[in-house]
């Protein structure tokens, strides 16, 4: 329930998306379940480990993949999943809730992850959230602003000015690598910090027009990845 509630705000929402997108897959190799969502502006990865021993593959609707686990409580200790050709089918609580499976190969996401990093910050996630929100009041949902971020060694300046006004906050942290600027979409942004569920993460730069890395510190149970917008 938690893996899904950490990737499926990453699926293509839009109805004009190609229709593997709007999913997300879910595979099991080496003892590991994964689930992924890519919407070609960002990247949801959630990995845990699992006792089951056979490799599976499928992708799945978002929104029915959301719907199921609203069946979840407190109390549900299992799923039971049954996984055909077209069709899956959920157990939880007594319910039974079937959906379609997504058909086609999911996108080879793979390859848009940056190998390495040029630039690393690690950050409070709590902090950096309730200093993105501030900076980004000023901008309208009818059109997408970026958050100017400019990195030093000793903190970063968060820069968004709109027809509305103008918004800079500093925030300390400690930057490995060159200082640069890079816009970001705050949305984004926030809804993967928000679902790290971590209290300090590490985030990755690869310079001002590369994908940026979202992960914990020490370990892979999750990662986030958010293509940088264009500054004027």
């Amino acid at each position: 329930s938690n893996m899904v509630k950490g990737t499926m705000f990453a699926a293509a929402q839009n109805e004009g998306a190609k229709p593997i997108l709007t999913g997300i897959n879910i595979s099991v190799e080496d003892n590991k379940l994964q689930l992924v969502a890519i919407d070609g502006y960002r990247l949801a990865i959630r990995k845990e480990k699992t006792d089951i021993n056979k490799e599976i593959n499928f992708t799945i609707s978002s929104r029915a993949l959301g719907e199921a686990i609203k069946l979840v409580d407190e109390e549900t200790e299992s799923i039971d999943l049954f996984v055909g050709e077209r069709l899956i089918s959920f157990t939880i609580n007594g319910y039974s809730f079937i959906s379609r499976l997504l058909e086609g190969d999911f996108v080879n996401y793979k390859k848009t992850i940056p190998a390495e990093y040029k630039q690393r910050v690690v950050v409070n996630t709590r902090e950096l959230i309730n200093t993105i929100e501030r900076v980004s009041l000023l901008i309208s949902e009818s059109f997408s602003t970026p958050v100017r971020c400019y990195f030093n060694e000793l903190n970063v300046v968060f820069t968004c000015a709109t027809a509305m006004g103008r918004a800079t906050e500093t925030f300390n942290t400690k930057l490995e690598g060159e200082n640069f600027e890079i816009g970001l979409n705050s949305r984004y942004l926030l809804e993967a910090l928000k679902a790290s569920e971590n209290e300090n993460v590490q985030i990755l730069f690869n310079g001002p027009n590369a994908g940026v890395i979202i992960s914990p510190v020490e370990g892979d149970e999750f990662k986030y990845m958010i293509m940088p917008m264009r500054l004027k």
